[in-house]
């Protein structure tokens, strides 16, 4: 298999992931703590595994729109401007971007 052939979510969701971790591996791993976390309150709550398998997903993608955000701001060691802020509020729809046509919607 080539890069870029198999168009499955698994495997966009994977592809995805690994950049986040080349990118920001603290960042990756906040996610997998997320996604552990999430899945144990959907557990409590009686989500079925199909559910608890979305929601797994969804959260170790919640910050995957960060990925269009500038390493300058991102990992700014001093306080944001107001537009910095801005920006950096802008990584949910960035994400939503990244896998509105790739992932299940409820992802």
């Amino acid at each position: 298999m080539t890069i870029g052939e198999d168009h499955t979510p698994e495997a966009v969701a994977s592809t995805l992931l690994a950049v986040l971790r080349l990118r920001d591996p603290s960042l990756a791993h906040h996610g997998q703590r997320t996604a552990e976390v999430a899945t144990a309150i959907g557990s409590e709550l009686g989500l079925s595994i199909d559910q608890l398998d979305l929601l797994y997903l969804g959260a170790q993608l919640h910050d995957i729109g960060k990925l269009g955000i500038s390493e300058s701001i991102l990992w700014k060691p001093t306080v944001l401007s107001r537009g910095e802020w801005q920006f950096m509020r802008t990584h949910p729809e960035i994400g939503h971007r990244l896998v509105v046509d790739s992932l299940p919607r409820e992802v």
